[in-house]
């Protein structure tokens, strides 16, 4: 299970395993945020996702990682390492983990937020 991650630049090829979560779209920015994820057994590996980096954050409560770039917000399942929810709305820009049970996710332009993704 993925217990923390952080965002790193891009690793030396073969340094750790990686994984490559690509999303077709035309709106698609030529930028990459690589994401180092640690698990709960000691292994170490990175993903790859479109966009600049902005923040990820992990809830152990809810066993998900929430990654925010400038082309996606993505929601990792801290146990399968799948992607089980992803939005390609380019206006947050605040990912927030307020308690380990929530997480504010704003706009900059209006200040309007949601929580529990």
């Amino acid at each position: 299970m993925i217990i923390n991650a952080e965002i790193i630049n891009q690793p030396l090829s073969g340094e750790m395993q990686e994984r490559i979560f690509n999303f077709d779209s035309e709106w698609n920015s030529h930028n990459w945020t690589v994401v180092k994820f640690y698990k709960d057994d000691g292994l170490v590996w990175c993903g790859h996702f479109r966009g600049s980096a902005n923040s990820v954050e992990v809830s152990q409560t809810y066993k998900t990682v929430i990654l925010l770039t400038s082309d996606y917000l993505i929601q990792l399942d801290s146990n399968t390492e799948e992607i089980i929810a992803i939005e390609d709305y380019f206006q947050y820009q605040n990912l927030i983990h307020y308690t380990d049970e929530s997480f504010i996710i704003a706009e900059s332009d209006d200040g309007s937020y949601r929580t529990n993704f």
